[in-house]
C-alpha cells in the first residue's frame, strides 16, 4: 500500500489532511501532465486541494478553456437570471462606495457579460482572462481587456476600487497568490466580490453517495482538475472565510445560494432539464440546511 506523506494546507498550513485520490486525466490532456498529482482534504479549514502545484503553461490553460468550456446557448430564463445576479452585485458595490470615475476589474471574464454591464456605468472597465471568449458586444474599445494571467500582469498597486471574480478562484492553481495579488492592486477600502462553489453542498454529498453505491467511486470527487469544469480547488464556507481573513478582508455580506433552479438552464424536457428536475428535492432540502450549491461574498480591504 502506497504511503502518503502529510502535505501542508495552502490556506491554513494544517497538516491533518485526508488523501482522497489521484485525479483522472482525459486522454487529450495527457501530454500536459508532467507530475504525479494527488488530491487532499484539509480537516482543519475544510479546504480541498491538489498537490504538488499544477504547472501547466499559460497556453495549456488557455487550450483547456477554449475547447467547449462555455455554453453556446442559454434559455431566456437563465439569461435573465444571470443579468439579475450581475445587477445585484453592482447595486451592492454602489451601496458601499461611489461609482464616479472609479476603476473596476473583472478577473476571468468568460463571455464578457459583466464587462458589458459595467461599461454602461460611470466606472472605468478592465478585464483579464487566460483566453478570449468574449461575445461581440464585450469587445467594445472602451473596455480595457487583456488575455493573460493576473499574477503576471503586474497592475499598478492600489489601482482598482472594485474587483469582481465569479467562478474563478476554484480554477486557479495558486489561490493564495491570487488573493495576495488582489489585495495589492485593490485600494484601501476597495471592494471585492468573490463567488465559488460550496464543496459542502448537499447535492455534492448526494451525488458522491450515488457514485459510490453504483461502483463508480473514482467519479465521486466533486472537483476534477483536468476534467470539465476543471476545479482545482474546493472551498467550504470555513476555508473561504479563512482565506479572506488571512488577507485582511472584512466580509460585509456572505450568501449561500443556487442549485434549485439548475433545471431551468435547459430547454424544456431536454436531458439536462429532466436530470436536474429530478434532483430538485435535494436542492430544496439544502436551503434550510444552508448547504446550497454556491456561495459568494462582498468584502472590503482594510
Amino acid at each position: 500500500m502506497e504511503t502518503i506523506e502529510p502535505v501542508g494546507c495552502p490556506i491554513c498550513n494544517g497538516t491533518t489532511n485526508k488523501f482522497i485520490g489521484k485525479p483522472s486525466i482525459p486522454q487529450k490532456f495527457v501530454s500536459y501532465i508532467r507530475k504525479e498529482y494527488k488530491s487532499f482534504y484539509c480537516k482543519e479549514c475544510k479546504y480541498f486541494f491538489v498537490s504538488p502545484d499544477i504547472d501547466l503553461t499559460e497556453k495549456e490553460w488557455s487550450n483547456m478553456y477554449a475547447e467547449g468550456y462555455f455554453c453556446d446557448s442559454m434559455t431566456n430564463w437563465w439569461k435573465n437570471k444571470r443579468f439579475k445576479e450581475r445587477t445585484r452585485v453592482l447595486k451592492l458595490f454602489k451601496k458601499f462606495s461611489s461609482f464616479n470615475g472609479l476603476n473596476f476589474l473583472e478577473i476571468g471574464c468568460g463571455e464578457g457579460y459583466m464587462l458589458i454591464d459595467v461599461n454602461k456605468t460611470e466606472l472605468n472597465t478592465y478585464g483579464i482572462d487566460v483566453s478570449d471568449n468574449r461575445v461581440t458586444e464585450a469587445k467594445d474599445n472602451r473596455i480595457n481587456f487583456e488575455v493573460g494571467n493576473l499574477l503576471e500582469k503586474n497592475y499598478e498597486s492600489e489601482f482598482f476600487d472594485f474587483v469582481y471574480m465569479d467562478s474563478v478562484l476554484e480554477h486557479v492553481p495558486d489561490p493564495v497568490k491570487y488573493m495576495n495579488e488582489i489585495k495589492r492592486i485593490l485600494k484601501k477600502d476597495g471592494l471585492l466580490y468573490l463567488a465559488v462553489p460550496n464543496e459542502n453542498a448537499l447535492i455534492l454529498k448526494f451525488r458522491s453517495l450515488v457514485f459510490k453505491l453504483t461502483g463508480k467511486k473514482s467519479e465521486a470527487a466533486s472537483y476534477k482538475p483536468f476534467k470539465h469544469p476543471y476545479h482545482i480547488n474546493g472551498f467550504t464556507k470555513g476555508s473561504l472565510l479563512q482565506l479572506l481573513k488571512n488577507n485582511k478582508f472584512n466580509v460585509l455580506k456572505y450568501r449561500n445560494y443556487a442549485g434549485w433552479y439548475e433545471f431551468l438552464k435547459y430547454e424544456f424536457m431536454s436531458k439536462g432539464f429532466i436530470k436536474n428536475a429530478l434532483l430538485l428535492p435535494v436542492h430544496i432540502v439544502a436551503i434550510p440546511l444552508r448547504m446550497q450549491f454556491y456561495q459568494d461574498v462582498i468584502c472590503i480591504k482594510k
